[in-house]
């Protein structure tokens, strides 16, 4: 398929460079930043410009931009035939439907960084607005990702929500205990086995099955011993303690001989 992308930051990096090494077409990249669009059509080898330079004849036109930024940006598009797809998590499909017949969804579940090498491997949720958009959708992402799965609107946002939880959540975790360690002159890095090893879990176990730790074991004497260790730090310890609380009410629920 030939293609224009609107966007040049992270997902459109990635996803176009799925998209070449593929065999698909990138015709154009266009971006308010001007610039921006040039370093990317650079890499890809196109045209590129601002929005008022739109090529409006490719098949596909892949909007890339932020959650919040679609709505003004689609409201000024006009596009009549082309299959346009956003790349949003948490935004209606139908926030297109000015813009082409022919519209939908194609979101990448990762976070994704141009920085990484390679073409990174992670599931494209789709969606389209007939049965004959989906077909095309499809056809696109399978070409992407081994793993594509169609969601309506109302599937992806609880989806894109678990992933917030999950990911970004998860992730500023690491980051308030990473500040812990150097603020007590602990080295980091020790941990990453352990943190390896947890999520390595997950591509075989129910999470709910591998919970250890003093919380799992209802060891009420140690978990009072590490929040007294982190009254200097009240953010991390209100963490601690929510979910230590939340961890010793789902280990009721688990028989004694399967607690970690």
């Amino acid at each position: 398929m030939d293609m224009v992308f609107i966007g040049s930051g992270n997902v459109a990096t990635v996803l176009g460079r799925k998209a070449r090494s593929a065999g698909h077409s990138i015709r154009q990249v266009v971006s308010r930043d001007a610039s921006h669009a040039k370093r990317l059509a650079g890499e890809f080898g196109c045209a590129h410009g601002t929005l008022k330079d739109l090529d409006t004849s490719a098949l596909v036109c892949i909007i890339a931009v932020s959650d919040d930024a679609l709505p003004e940006l689609a409201s000024s598009l006009q596009l009549d035939k082309a299959l346009v797809l956003h790349t949003a998590g948490s935004v209606s499909k139908h926030v297109l439907d000015r813009v082409s017949r022919n519209y939908g969804v194609l979101w990448p579940l990762q976070s994704l960084r141009r920085e990484n090498a390679g073409h990174p491997d992670f599931p494209l949720i789709i969606d389209a607005n007939t049965p004959e958009c989906l077909t095309l959708v499809r056809d696109l992402a399978e070409t992407l990702s081994d793993e594509v799965a169609v969601m309506d609107d109302e599937q992806r946002r609880k989806l894109h929500l678990a992933a917030v939880i999950s990911g970004n959540f998860s992730n500023h975790l690491f980051a308030m205990v990473k500040a812990y360690c150097d603020r007590e002159g602990l080295d980091f890095r020790l941990l990453r086995p352990m943190l390896r090893e947890t999520a390595d879990r997950l591509s075989h176990t129910d999470p709910a099955r591998m919970q250890t730790g003093p919380a799992a074991r209802r060891d009420t004497e140690t978990m009072n011993r590490h929040m007294e260790m982190l009254d200097d730090d009240m953010d991390l310890r209100e963490v601690y303690e929510l979910f230590s609380s939340l961890i010793v009410q789902e280990s009721q629920k688990v028989p004694s001989d399967r607690r970690g």
